[in-house]
């Protein structure tokens, strides 16, 4: 009879134990210094968000920047977007294959967007979870970021003349998008309701009409500062200046595609690259920009795109200071040996399609169905609803 009562207590023991796996597999663990808080968003999408530990918050200590001293294998490119961003990121893969590392990179979840973007990175849809680099469009979040990228982690990014970028994203999605009906065209169907007109005509009706209540507002306004983390609507300009000269400690480089040259010197110095890694496959050149008509037009662009000025000055500014921290005599040596060998390398990455249809998005990222529809709340909580008004 005890030998029976044993394998009874045995079985529901074991019953525990696989229950207990299950649950596990079914959720992915979030860091350890943080708490779920359940919000409601201006969608009425219950969303799943990270609230920071405030004991732990205070105990983070600013990253510092250490000098590598071989290439680096461990990075976050935060890819812009209208920037040459994909130019970019196609040499960074170059680099990556070349060096035949074997660190895994962030998988794509909803089209060519990581980390819950529109919204700022989180570590709980970081996929693969022990992803050491990531070339896709991510939002920045330096602090989240910290707590689940490696301490030795290197973070770069792209930028672009904010008027250059804001002509540059008008032809693409009205090229693209402006007779389709999803939501990648958003807030440009919205804008223009169907009608056609110019860039510059377009610039009026976009500041008068975009704000937060638009999906997808922000890549008319403030595009670049929204995807480096700030948020598109700030107007303070002590707290814009703030915020930027905080990414300018928390990024280690800033490329500035209209100094792209200049950039990839810098580059191959901060990532302890060869000159075969800097040989872009493709020549980045900025197309001519439509000057304003008017001063109309300009206070208009001012007005929507204030932060991504600011942004661009700061660091156009920056990249001449390490320059010269970098020495005038040797930087011209290694620019006129980066000019040598530039734009003469065969491509030997193929870069990914990042026109994705929806089916296979799903397909990208294996996961439990409640962890997809939580990226989907955080998404569509930062981006708004899908929808062309009437």
């Amino acid at each position: 009879m005890e030998g029976y009562r044993g394998s009874i207590l045995m079985f529901f023991s074991l019953v525990c134990v696989v229950y207990t796996g299950i649950n596990q597999l079914e959720q992915r663990t979030l860091p350890h210094v943080y708490k779920h808080k359940q919000i409601v968003s201006k969608t009425n999408v219950v969303v799943t968000t990270e609230e920071p530990n405030k004991e732990t918050e205070q105990a983070v200590v600013p990253r510092k920047k250490e000098k590598c001293k071989s290439p680096v294998s461990t990075f976050v490119y935060i890819k812009t977007h209208k920037t040459a961003s994909t130019t970019l990121r196609g040499l960074l893969l170059q680099y990556y294959a070349r060096h035949h590392f074997t660190n895994q990179n962030t998988k794509m979840f909803f089209g060519p967007f990581v980390g819950g973007y529109p919204g700022r990175f989180r570590c709980i849809f970081k996929y693969p979870e022990n992803a050491t680099y990531s070339t896709w469009h991510i939002r920045f979040n330096a602090e989240e970021m910290q707590t689940c990228f490696p301490p030795e982690t290197k973070y770069i990014t792209i930028i672009r003349e904010p008027w250059a970028a804001f002509q540059s994203g008008y032809s693409y999605y009205a090229k693209t998008f402006q007779d389709n009906k999803h939501c990648f065209g958003m807030p440009l169907t919205y804008v223009v309701n169907g009608q056609y007109m110019d860039v510059q005509t377009f610039l009026l009706k976009a500041s008068i009409l975009l704000n937060d209540s638009v999906p997808w507002y922000f890549r008319f306004r403030n595009y670049q500062s929204h995807d480096l983390g700030l948020d598109p609507m700030l107007t303070d300009k002590e707290e814009i200046e703030k915020q930027i000269q905080k990414l300018d400690n928390d990024l280690d480089l800033v490329i500035i595609n209209e100094y792209m040259e200049e950039s990839l010197v810098l580059l191959k110095d901060t990532m302890c690259m060869n000159w075969d890694d800097v040989r872009l496959s493709t020549r980045v050149s900025s197309r001519s920009k439509v000057p304003f008509k008017t001063d109309e037009h300009r206070q208009s662009f001012h007005k929507l795109n204030h932060i991504d000025i600011a942004l661009y000055e700061h660091f156009n500014r920056t990249l001449w200071k390490r320059v010269e921290s970098y020495g005038r005599k040797r930087f011209a040596e290694d620019l006129e040996k980066l000019r040598a060998g530039l734009h003469r390398y065969k491509r030997d990455v193929q870069d990914i399609d990042e026109e994705m249809d929806e089916e296979s998005w799903s397909e990208l990222v294996p996961g439990t169905d409640k962890w997809k529809a939580a990226m989907r709340n955080h998404m569509i909580s930062n981006a708004g609803d899908c929808y062309v008004p009437k």
